[in-house]
């Protein structure tokens, strides 16, 4: 299913809980995260929508959606404690798709992505118009 698509999707199922695409991988391969009984509202929504595949994932935590805010805060003040440099060699922010080169930014990144989806098909993209990897 295309981004948009899979976004109403999960609003849609979101009347069952919360349910939100987690991590865009690449056209037409978008992870949804939340509770049990709204993703599954979600895949069942998907399927009846045209979706091609429509796989459950077995994993532990529901990562980039916003059940994970709490742990975002308890890394916040993980993060307080320790000194965080500029970088030497910028990095590849999956939850904006943007490089980061400042240790002010990348604390803040470190503590977005937890609850806010990834954009690794953005960062690729983004990453192959900067010259970082051939296009």
């Amino acid at each position: 299913m295309e981004r948009l698509d899979v976004e109403k999707t999960c609003l849609e199922a979101a009347k069952n809980g919360i349910v939100a695409p987690a991590n865009y991988n690449s056209p037409g391969q978008i992870v949804i995260a939340g509770e049990k009984a709204a993703v599954e509202k979600a895949m069942e929504l998907a399927k009846a929508g045209g979706a091609k595949k429509v796989i459950p994932l077995a994993v532990s935590v529901p990562s980039h959606c916003a059940l994970m805010k709490p742990a975002g805060e308890r890394l916040a003040k993980e993060l307080e404690k320790i000194t965080i440099h500029d970088l030497r060699i910028p990095i590849m922010n999956n939850a904006d798709a943007k490089f980061l080169r400042t240790a002010a930014e990348l604390r803040p990144s470190l503590i977005k992505q937890l609850s806010s989806p990834l954009y690794w098909e953005d960062s690729i993209r983004n990453m192959a118009a900067d010259g970082m990897i051939p296009s």
